[in-house]
């Protein structure tokens, strides 16, 4: 096929996409992107396929019981992330830096209405966290805390910890997770994009402990990217999230909820129907305020382009699954 006709091809692709999408009818801009399911799906797996090689790479930084290399290791392991980005802009159609758009910026109100909504939700979502870590214990899962977690002694490592644990992760998970993943889904519909990218994001990690806090700052990051196309509103609530926690954690401690009176367990689940009224608002609230809301529209790609984000889903699934039974005590002995 020539050059001319693969033009006029795509062009039509493009235009199917976007009488088909119903959301999109009522818009009066459209965004194309290129990025799709095969560029997310490609994404998602070399996540899977860096995080074990940088793992076992930086296995002895990990062993020190020492704050400087623990720092190191971390601030290599999301720098991995970079590599992510370049391999999926060398192996796919997909341009990622060019998408990201880091020149547009959200309404100032989107900043203030997404970055209280991440703070406040964390706080409504807290002690239903406890209680599903006292559940876990309850049935005898090993809730403990990680070898490799970096324990901040002054004011001066905890900025550090800020800058490594926190704002990192929010510029280069987002690129990733929000950037690639969600916008790279959204051609099966926005809750299919939401669940998928909120899943890949909260198995990443790999700790059935972490799961409540994981899926609902997954679902929080998405809807924020929908409905304001900015990314650096994502990172902003990312930050806040993450930067809350380990100030937190670095005044007050951290330690497991052994006990939980029944009135804290109704308290529990009324603040997390507070947690889910506030995302609710929270979207709505800034789609209210946009006169328009910057649809994006995948190009159809080819057949079977969804098959590497299964393969990835299905391998960080089964990590995820084998973490869970080694916290129940299951041991697996591969000699």
């Amino acid at each position: 096929m020539s050059k001319k006709h693969k033009k006029q091809s795509e062009k039509i692709e493009e235009q199917r996409a976007i009488e088909n999408n119903d959301d999109i009818k009522a818009q009066k801009t459209v965004e194309v992107t290129s990025i799709g399911t095969k560029a997310a799906g490609f994404a998602y797996l070399m996540c899977i396929v860096f995080s074990i090689v940088f793992s076992l790479i930086l296995t002895p930084l990990y062993k020190i019981d020492s704050f400087m290399p623990k720092m190191g290791a971390y601030i290599i392991l999301q720098v991995m992330f970079v590599g992510v980005v370049a391999v999926v802009a060398m192996f796919t159609k997909a341009n990622p830096i060019k998408e990201f758009n880091f020149k547009k910026t959200a309404h100032y109100s989107s900043y203030l209405i997404f970055g209280f909504t991440a703070v406040a939700v964390l706080f409504c979502f807290t002690m239903f966290a406890n209680a599903f870590e006292l559940g876990l214990f309850k049935i005898g899962y090993n809730v403990s805390a990680d070898a490799n977690q970096i324990v901040p002694h002054n004011v001066g490592e905890l900025f550090m910890t800020i800058f490594t644990i926190a704002l990192l992760p929010a510029i280069f998970e987002e690129v990733v997770f929000r950037g690639i993943i969600f916008k790279g889904t959204l051609q099966y519909g926005t809750p299919v994009a939401v669940i998928l990218s909120t899943l890949c994001f909260t198995l990443f990690h790999g700790s059935i402990e972490q799961t409540v806090y994981q899926a609902v700052l997954g679902v929080e990051l998405a809807l924020a990217y929908y409905v304001t196309g900015d990314i650096k509103v994502n990172m902003l609530m990312h930050f806040l999230n993450n930067a809350v926690v380990l100030i937190y954690t670095y005044f007050m401690g951290a330690g497991l909820v052994t006990s939980m009176p029944v009135w804290q367990i109704v308290v529990a689940f009324i603040l997390v129907a507070v947690g889910c009224g506030l995302i609710y608002l929270s979207y709505f609230a800034v789609k209210k305020l946009k006169k328009e809301t910057t649809p994006i529209v995948v190009i159809k790609e080819e057949k079977h382009s969804n098959v590497l984000l299964i393969i990835a889903i299905f391998m960080v699934l089964v990590n995820w699954i084998f973490n869970t039974l080694v916290g129940f005590g299951i041991n697996f002995n591969f000699a």
